[in-house]
């Protein structure tokens, strides 16, 4: 399993601190909300392709999985934001995880649960953003809000719904990685 992990977590890491602003999703480019999400749902899918076997071919899948540019999730998840979240939660959201403190978040959490299931309790997670004193306050102030609470909960992610979209999407993709 830490051979497979070891494979899907530098594609997905590329994503996430390579791909997470620099592309935009039809029919409008995504929000840091919707990028926050579908970089925590694509790393998910991306883990989970690479979990599923040693094969040549799951590697296949795997690289081509990670050449994708991430966006295949992000109109799962704005819909379901969409419905979840009013204008006003969904501005403020936003506004945080667009700020220096909130980048800094979304990226250290992705890091972290995208390395949480081969990394021991006691080591560290490479490649962490450090927090200035400044920025940690921010977050741990915007954390204790009832909306940071919801961010930090999971809760932004989605559904049952949500997650059968994504799964489905998923297999579109890895489909179209076997095909090509």
């Amino acid at each position: 399993m830490y051979r497979t992990l070891s494979l899907a977590l530098p594609l997905a890491l590329s994503f996430v601190l390579n791909h997470a602003h620099a592309h935009s999703a039809p029919p409008a480019e995504a929000t840091p909300l919707e990028t926050f999400a579908a970089t925590a749902l694509f790393g998910a899918l991306l883990a989970g392709s690479a979990e599923a076997g040693d094969s040549e071919l799951d590697e296949k899948v795997t690289r081509c999985l990670g050449a994708q540019d991430g966006t295949a999730m992000v109109d799962v998840v704005r819909n379901y934001q969409t419905r979840q979240f009013n204008v006003a939660d969904r501005a403020s959201l936003n506004a945080f995880l667009a700020s220096g403190a909130g980048t800094k978040y979304a990226k250290n959490r992705l890091l972290t649960e995208m390395a949480s299931d081969d990394t021991p309790a006691a080591a560290p997670v490479s490649g962490l953003l450090p927090l200035s004193p400044e920025e940690a306050g921010q977050v741990r102030e915007y954390l204790a809000t009832p909306l940071g609470k919801r961010l930090d909960s999971d809760e932004v992610l989605g559904d049952a719904e949500t997650v059968q979209a994504v799964v489905l999407r998923g297999m579109r993709l890895m489909v179209a990685c076997l095909q090509s």
